[in-house]
C-alpha cells in the first residue's frame, strides 16, 4: 500500500511468492508453499500487508510476511468460493460448503486469523452463491441457489434481514458505499434494490435478458454498475 514493496508470484514445483524493495532494486525474501495437496487457488495479503493467506482447495495458510512464519491454518471440508480479509485484518472470511446433519450445506464461515478459531459458521439450506460485507464490515449479505437472500451481523452471526421476492439463482450482491441498500443480480438479467436495515424491496432495475454476474456500486453512490 505505500508503493515501496512488489510482490511476484510464481508457480512451477511449488507457490513462490518473491519480494522486492523497489526503491533499492534488491530482493528482500522469498516465501514458499510446501507441497499443497489440493490445487493452489491464490493468495491475499491483508490490507496492512503484515499476514499473507495462501488458499489451496479447502486449506488456508496464514503467514507472516516478514518473517516468514507460519501462523494458522484454516481447514475446510470443501473447497473454497470466495474469500476475504476484513479492512483491519483480524478476520478473514471463506464460502465453502460443508456437511451438516448428513447434508452438504453452504456456509460462510468467520475466522479469527490469530487464533484461527471459526468464530461463526452461517448455514444455508442450498450452495451459496453469492456474498458481500457492508463499507464497515458489521454485516454481511448471502444469497443461495433458491433465491433466498439473508442479512447477518459479522460480530454474532445472526440474521438480521430476510429479503424475498426472487426465485432464481443470485449470482451477485453488493452493499451501496453508504451501507444503506444492497443489490443483487441473478439469471433474469434484472438489478434488484432491497433496503438493508429492513429488508424491503426498493426498485427492480430491467437490463438485457442474460445472466448477470457482477454490481458495484460507484464510490459516490449515484450508479450502479
Amino acid at each position: 500500500p505505500d508503493g515501496h514493496t512488489l510482490a511476484i508470484i510464481a508457480v512451477t514445483e511449488s507457490p513462490t511468492l518473491k519480494l522486492w524493495d523497489i526503491r533499492a532494486g534488491k530482493s528482500l525474501h522469498t516465501l514458499k508453499m510446501e507441497n499443497p495437496s489440493r490445487p493452489f487457488y491464490d493468495l491475499m495479503f491483508s490490507p496492512d500487508w503484515i499476514t499473507l493467506a495462501w488458499i489451496s482447495g479447502g486449506t488456508v495458510q496464514m503467514i507472516d510476511v516478514k518473517s516468514g512464519s507460519k501462523g494458522p491454518t484454516l481447514t475446510h471440508e470443501d473447497s473454497l468460493s470466495e474469500w476475504d480479509f476484513s479492512p483491519d485484518g483480524t478476520t478473514f472470511v471463506t464460502r465453502t460448503a460443508e456437511t451438516i446433519a448428513g447434508n452438504l450445506a453452504g456456509v460462510v464461515k468467520i475466522w479469527d486469523t490469530e487464533s484461527g478459531i471459526a468464530r461463526h459458521t452461517i448455514t444455508h439450506s442450498d450452495f451459496v452463491s453469492a456474498m458481500s460485507f457492508s463499507p464497515d464490515w458489521q454485516h454481511v449479505v448471502t444469497a443461495t441457489g433458491f433465491g433466498q437472500i439473508r442479512i447477518w451481523e459479522t460480530g454474532n452471526g445472526q440474521e438480521t434481514a430476510l429479503l424475498s421476492g426472487q426465485n432464481d439463482t443470485i449470482w451477485a450482491l453488493a452493499f451501496s458505499t453508504d451501507g444503506a441498500m444492497v443489490a443483487s443480480t441473478s439469471a433474469s438479467g434484472r438489478v434488484h434494490l432491497w433496503d438493508a436495515h429492513s429488508g424491503k424491496a426498493l426498485a427492480t432495475l430491467s437490463g438485457p435478458d442474460k445472466t448477470l454476474i457482477d454490481v458495484s456500486f460507484s464510490s459516490n453512490g449515484d450508479w450502479i454498475a
